[in-house]
């Protein structure tokens, strides 16, 4: 703290609070459709809430603004090529992704088992994702990050990651069957749609 200054941390605004700034930049109260979507995308960020306020206005469903997609892509495209394929299969798994469950993604267990571990301190010191060692996960540090890395994903790795992520999940019931076992089954079926296998 500079003499003289404080550091005051603000916390996200809720839903009422976004509801609130967008009546006021719309100039008009917002439909609860609008508020739904801008406050899962924002996160509660006074600023990307003003930034997505105009693109979403008329579509709540619509692509983030490019201009903000664009800032979040140069971000990553100036990453190592490693660490930007890791977060694009962090990406893949989910807005947070376990790490035994990124590594059969990759398949570090085949190759050198320190690279992930390098590629994804790459990820965490460039701000894009957060550890939680407790946990044992990754999470991506905005949810406007999470979606423009996975809207930069090609079909093709789309694909090929989903079925990744499902027959690691697969593997994950197979081994510890009743364990969280509505939400596992939950995701597994979202991967198998994501990899065009309905049938999985």
């Amino acid at each position: 703290t500079r003499r003289g200054a404080r550091h005051l941390g603000l916390g996200r605004l809720g839903a009422g609070d976004v509801a609130e700034l967008l009546g006021a930049l719309l100039g008009s109260p917002p439909a609860p459709e609008l508020v739904a979507s801008v406050v899962e995308r924002s996160d509660g960020n006074p600023l990307f809430v003003e930034e997505l306020a105009a693109g979403l206005a008329d579509d709540p469903g619509a692509p983030m603004p490019p201009h903000l997609r664009d800032a979040v892509v140069s971000r990553v495209e100036r990453m190592p090529i490693g660490a930007a394929a890791v977060l694009r299969t962090c990406a893949v798994g989910g807005r947070e992704v376990e790490h035994d469950l990124l590594a059969e993604m990759v398949g570090a267990g085949d190759t050198d088992p320190g690279a992930l571990d390098r590629d994804l301190r790459t990820c965490v010191e460039s701000g894009l994702l957060v550890a939680d060692q407790r946990r044992g996960t990754y999470q991506f540090r905005h949810a406007l990050v999470h979606e423009a890395v996975l809207a930069d994903v090609l079909p093709g790795e789309l694909h090929r990651l989903h079925r990744a992520c499902a027959t690691a999940l697969a593997e994950h019931q197979r081994s510890t069957p009743g364990v969280g076992a509505d939400q596992w089954w939950s995701r597994l079926a979202r991967h198998w749609a994501g990899a065009g296998d309905f049938d999985a």
